[in-house]
């Protein structure tokens, strides 16, 4: 997959200078898949799916056409997030991801609802920061820091 060998070649040295083979590929942290809205503006989904647009805003469960449900989304980033955890326990681990897996562990952490995942903006490359204690308790330390990008 393209999208794979470039997250590789860039995020090798940038995060602390990783050896070959130190990088996991977490398949279950990739991005909702959109469906029939990939790569479409808001405005443009809402002007051609209005109706559908409303439900899923309205709805973690509903997906866009021939995508998938934020509900779903979030059941796989619980279960990545879940076996990172047992994995690599008292351990600091770095992930690379996209804004709704983002978004969905800051939801749970913070133990907000469904509004969070609407309303919280992501800047490309911001760094938000969870730790996770093993007494399952949760800290969210930081939220989309920009300042290592000026």
């Amino acid at each position: 997959m393209r999208g794979r060998h470039t997250l590789e070649g860039l995020l090798i040295d940038p995060i602390g200078g990783a050896r070959p083979g130190a990088l996991t590929i977490e398949d279950d942290l990739i991005e909702c898949d959109f469906g029939e809205w990939d790569g479409l503006t808001f405005t443009e989904v809402r002007r051609r799916w209005p109706e559908q647009l409303d439900a899923w805003l309205g709805s973690s469960g509903v997906a866009p056409p021939g995508g998938e449900s934020i509900e779903a989304v979030g059941e796989r980033v619980t279960a990545a997030v879940e076996r990172l955890l047992a994995g690599y326990a008292g351990r600091t681990v770095v992930v690379v991801t996209h804004v709704t897996p983002i978004k969905l562990v800051l939801r749970d952490a913070l133990a907000t609802g469904d509004a969070l995942l609407h309303r919280l903006f992501l800047d490309p490359a911001g760094i938000s920061i969870v730790d996770f204690w093993r007494d399952g308790a949760v800290a969210v330390r930081s939220v989309n820091e920009t300042g290592h990008l000026d």
